[in-house]
């Protein structure tokens, strides 16, 4: 079930800033902003807002839209997913998305992203997430990223700010297509250019038509931690360098002096890299 919403007529002179909007609210009018064509949640400058609920796309349902995704305001915050209810971003996909099929943070912070799927979005960079600024330490956890594409880089999630940690989380079928010459085709499922921990999750049958399978790491450390008995599983990721298909290749690092650490902590604590 969706929190309270409420539903606000935006009228094609006001300013989406003048708004301040809440969990499930739907919008509906013309906005203008430069990404109201693309994104249906705008979270103005300074505020913080919480998303608990199906964002789920469908033309039929936002004709005036491209996708049912987020776009984050100059220092504004927000929060995404609980324990208790299950947050969906789902079928965002459209080719004027440039960077972050559901969610888009040019300049603000993502406190949280919790037991929430991202399936089947797609942008250039970022099919499900791009981040250009900063996601709070510890704050991806207990989500799936499921069939995400990138024409460019980062199938799933494309960060070039802080992304520090990615907890109990799966990343499964994503790809990064890099369908135009120049550095692109990177990270299956993530790439960064910042340090990175992944504690507990799992990555399978992601696939890079340039580098890492699963991972690129083009600046920045990769942490790899196992922890209380479970598994950090990198299996099936490719990669399609020079057009020659490359299994079990899950992770590449592309700057001069970067670090990938393995940690197995405790008892049946695995870590498994094909």
């Amino acid at each position: 079930m969706l929190p309270q919403t409420r539903e606000i007529k935006v009228d094609a002179m006001k300013r989406i800033a003048e708004t301040v909007l809440f969990a499930g609210m739907m919008i509906t009018g013309m906005l203008s902003c430069s990404e109201a064509a693309t994104y249906m949640y705008n979270v103005p400058a300074g505020t913080t807002q919480t998303f608990i609920g199906d964002y789920t796309y469908s033309k039929a349902a936002y004709p005036k839209y491209s996708n049912a995704g987020i776009n984050i305001g100059e220092g504004a915050q927000i929060n995404v997913g609980s324990l208790t209810e299950r947050t969906i971003f789902a079928n965002n996909a459209d080719p004027s998305v440039i960077t972050g099929g559901a969610i888009y943070n040019p300049r603000g912070y993502i406190n949280s992203i919790i037991n929430t799927l991202f399936q089947e979005n797609h942008a250039k960079r970022g099919g499900a997430i791009f981040n250009n600024k900063t996601i709070r330490s510890g704050s991806i956890s207990f989500s799936d990223f499921i069939k995400n594409t990138a024409t460019q880089n980062g199938g799933a999630i494309y960060s070039a700010g802080e992304l520090p940690t990615i907890t109990s989380s799966n990343f499964s079928s994503n790809e990064a297509f890099g369908e135009t010459r120049g550095d692109v085709g990177y990270g299956g499922a993530i790439c960064a250019e910042n340090d990175l921990e992944i504690t507990n999750s799992n990555f399978t049958n992601n696939h890079a038509y340039t580098k890492g399978g699963a991972i690129a790491m083009k600046k920045g450390n990769l942490t790899v931690i196992a922890t209380d008995g479970n598994t950090s599983n990198f299996s099936g990721n490719i990669q399609s360098y020079a057009k020659t298909t490359q299994n079990n290749n899950d992770i590449y690092m592309g700057g001069s002096g970067q670090i990938l650490k393995l940690h197995a902590i405790g008892a049946n604590s695995t870590i498994n890299l094909e």
